[in-house]
């Protein structure tokens, strides 16, 4: 994934060319490679040893406060299941361009978008022969939502490109939130003179991990207000968007979620089928996390997803 390149006008993503890094971890079952594109985002690729899927490949997209490693065995238990996996970060994340603090407090939810489209891109422009399955997590929904739109309106090749989209455990077209995560937002209030938002490590266990123990290595970074507000705006506007076009999709959500509850799924499903489109809807039992409590089982479920969707599309 060497020599990509991005073009950027938003002063908050303009560096300098960096050093063209790339780092390989090798294991039995996959290949873990870390590349930066010229515009300094660190892209992470695990591809399987044996690829079942030659035609096809995954993109992810993670939530809000999280980096991309926060997600490395579910990412990697798609690998060991047969399938080349990307994943992206978003502006001011680990893995994005460094910019200073006054910068990262004032990127937006359109800033997440437009550079979420453009490593999109880039990821399909580096393999250029593969479909795509998007997948996104809880913010991420929301981020990928507006980030197809921008594609639809100004890179339809890419947009055609994408096969399906799994969403788990998104934000939908009404804003359903549990007890914790709504006392969050209000624990929020004396802080947004700060510009950021970030939950304590207690927050972080009642909300995402239903009162337990965060797993050894997960950490949160903070957000910034203006993408935190501008998801809030996003899940108000759902309904007047265009809502992911006429690419399937899968909802996958879990059963104890405290941050977006069990129903929202059922809100984009009806969503879709005022529409007339493609949706299915799985429910689990676990937390917000799910894909990072249950690594294993949400990859075979990504997975198995991707098989659904090639059916869809009469690409056996």
């Amino acid at each position: 994934m060497s020599n990509l390149s991005v073009v950027t006008t938003n002063r908050v993503f303009s560096t300098s060319t960096p050093t063209e890094k790339k780092e390989i971890k090798s294991t039995k079952d996959k290949d873990v490679e870390s590349s930066n594109n010229s515009a300094g985002y660190t892209i992470t690729t695990y591809s399987p040893k044996e690829d079942r899927y030659p035609d096809y490949g995954i993109i992810f997209l993670g939530g809000a406060w999280h980096n991309v490693e926060n997600y490395d065995e579910y990412l990697t238990s798609i690998a060991i299941n047969g399938t080349k996996v990307v994943a992206v970060p978003y502006p001011g994340h680990k893995g994005a361009p460094q910019v200073s603090a006054k910068a990262f407090k004032s990127l937006s939810f359109t800033d997440y978008v437009t550079v979420s489209a453009q490593n999109i891109r880039i990821v399909m422009e580096s393999d250029p022969t593969r479909h795509w399955l998007i997948v996104a997590h809880s913010m991420g929904s929301l981020v990928l939502k507006e980030a197809i739109k921008h594609l639809h309106s100004t890179d339809t090749t890419s947009f055609d490109k994408i096969t399906g989209v799994i969403l788990q455990a998104p934000a939908g077209p009404r804003l359903r939130v549990g007890g914790p995560m709504m006392g969050f937002f209000i624990s929020q209030i004396p802080k947004l003179p700060s510009g950021e938002v970030i939950a304590t490590d207690r927050q972080i266990s009642k909300m995402f991990f239903n009162g337990a123990s965060q797993p050894e290595g997960f950490t949160l970074q903070p957000e910034p207000l203006k993408v935190v507000a501008g998801c809030i705006r996003a899940v108000l506007q759902y309904k007047k968007s265009e809502g992911f076009y006429d690419i399937p999709l899968y909802i996958f959500e879990s059963d104890q979620d405290l941050v977006s509850l069990t129903g929202t799924g059922g809100d984009i499903v009806t969503f879709r089928n005022n529409r007339n489109k493609d949706c299915f809807l799985k429910t689990v039992r676990g937390n917000h996390e799910y894909a990072i409590t249950n690594p294993e089982e949400a990859a075979l479920f990504t997975v198995k997803a991707l098989d659904v969707f090639k059916k869809t599309a009469g690409k056996q």
